[in-house]
């Protein structure tokens, strides 16, 4: 993130906005960082970097990773405030190449994290309070990887649905288990 708010100024060649919320965004990720790392040390969330239900670890762990989470969000948010202010005040101008790049990639991140962070904050965390003793891991699976799910939609669509020869792949998709199999790559007609 740092890199890229140096990306910001140096390809736009005007100041950040929003610095003020760069520097509170960068606390609260120490802040995150240090929860979740804390906790790992001390061996309360032997689940590592992974929130993979039905494995729990202390709540101060993934209260530390929504936070590193939602200062990434803050990131998107000023990168894609700059590049747009940059536009507003030269109409016309193609943006620079490597500021294109980090919004592209702000997008992208943007689009990716929202499942994983439905699911720290209403499945992961409320189970590691055991508030929840419901173990939801094939609906924690689906939200946490939403966005590829949402593109083998795109697939289907665009190819027709994908061939379910295989038994043992028919077994896996009915019982939750999404396999990723190749699309055919003739158009429907």
């Amino acid at each position: 993130m740092g890199f890229d708010y140096f990306i910001a100024e140096t390809a736009l060649a005007r100041p950040l906005p929003g610095v003020r919320w760069a520097w509170a965004s960068f606390m609260m990720g120490v802040a995150g960082t240090l929860m979740a790392v804390v906790t790992i040390v001390s061996g309360c969330a032997s689940v590592l970097f992974t929130f993979y239900p039905p494995l729990t670890a202390s709540p101060f762990f993934y209260i530390g990773l929504v936070l590193v989470v939602v200062v990434s969000w803050i990131w998107c948010v000023l990168m894609i405030v700059a590049m747009t202010g940059w536009k507003r005040a030269n109409p016309g101008l193609p943006v620079p190449l490597a500021m294109f790049a980090t919004v592209a990639n702000a997008v992208m991140w943007l689009w990716t994290t929202l499942g994983v962070a439905v699911e720290l904050l209403f499945q992961v965390i409320p189970a590691s309070f055991r508030l929840d003793r419901h173990n939801r891991c094939r609906h924690s699976r689906t939200l946490f990887s939403w966005t590829l799910l949402c593109g083998l939609d795109r697939v289907d669509r665009e190819y027709g649905p994908r061939p379910r020869s295989n038994p043992e792949a028919r077994s896996l998709h009915r019982d939750g288990l999404w396999t990723i199999e190749p699309p055919r790559l003739r158009r429907r007609s």
